[in-house]
């Protein structure tokens, strides 16, 4: 499934780039969530509620700088929103990432029954700070 934001598109790339097992729709990614929904509804229907596996947006544009003369505000506010969803993700991922890896580390250290060095060296401070003090 392809979605093309610029409908002219559609034949051209339907011709040059899709067999009969793909459906080119035209869609503009920044018109809205409610519209978004409708284009994958739309596109759903054409395959007999068999699903669709993918959906790819071309998200290009052949002359940007006309492009953002014409419809600058709506889209660079799009856009600001996009990057700040990636950010979201990617710091959830590291987030994710950083905690698998630690739990893997704790359980190969369980397994392998070794201990943290840290308790040894906090128990060494405790004494020193306690033998200082008195």
């Amino acid at each position: 499934m392809l979605l093309l934001n610029d409908p002219s598109n559609i034949y051209s790339s339907y011709r040059k780039y899709a067999p009969h097992q793909v459906m080119i729709l035209p869609l503009d990614l920044t018109s809205g969530e409610d519209v978004l929904r409708k284009a994958v509804r739309e596109a759903e229907s054409f395959f007999d509620g068999d699903g669709v596996d993918y959906m790819f947006h071309n998200a290009a544009y052949e002359h940007p700088s006309d492009f953002l003369k014409q419809k600058r505000k709506r889209h660079l506010e799009a856009t600001k929103q996009i990057s700040k969803e990636r950010e979201r993700l990617l710091e959830a991922t590291k987030q994710i990432s950083t905690e698998r890896f630690l739990e893997a580390t704790r359980q190969k250290s369980i397994e392998q029954h070794l201990k943290a060095t840290n308790q040894i060296s906090t128990e060494r401070h405790l004494k020193a700070v306690e033998h200082k003090s008195t």
